[in-house]
């Protein structure tokens, strides 16, 4: 009798945890072998911000990077790889104190060599404007473009 009630607290359990790995972890997204793929480099990113690595940025951001900052009526707040890595890193490195930033995927729609990713986020962060030290909060809804170059999945836009 015992071994029998184990046996069938044992089946409640595995079918139970079986259905709710559905979604990977901390996502919207089915858990497929591909989804993990783009979460990882999504998290990789994110790690980054965090962290301040420009090492890891660059390497994460394609060579055809390119942001608009959301506006279409003027290009002068349009930057690429070159301005980011010129003048956006080294202001993350140096302005920037500490960084919490949480990302959650949304959705992710591969077509071809590229894929599209819909993600929530809340950043905070303490940065120095020279004299005094501030934090600041930004939160929204984004899009990432990665594209496939060399093997590997970078960011084309939306970061």
């Amino acid at each position: 009798m015992r071994r029998s009630l184990n046996l069938v607290i044992f089946f409640i359990l595995f079918t139970t945890l079986g259905c709710s790995s559905a979604n990977i972890k901390n996502t919207d997204v089915r858990n497929t072998a591909f989804n993990r793929e783009i979460v990882e480099v999504v998290e990789r990113y994110r790690k980054a911000i965090e962290t301040r690595d420009a090492d890891a940025l660059k390497a994460l951001l394609s060579k055809r990077y390119y942001e608009n900052a959301s506006t279409t009526e003027t290009d002068a707040d349009d930057y690429g790889y070159d301005r980011v890595v010129e003048k956006i890193f080294p202001m993350l490195s140096d302005n920037v104190e500490r960084v919490f930033y949480q990302v959650r995927i949304k959705k992710i729609k591969r077509s071809g060599s590229r894929t599209l990713v819909n993600v929530d986020y809340v950043l905070r962060f303490r940065y120095t404007d020279g004299q005094e030290s501030h934090w600041a909060m930004q939160s929204d809804i984004n899009q990432l473009e990665l594209v496939m170059e060399d093997n590997v999945w970078r960011i084309r836009t939306g970061s």
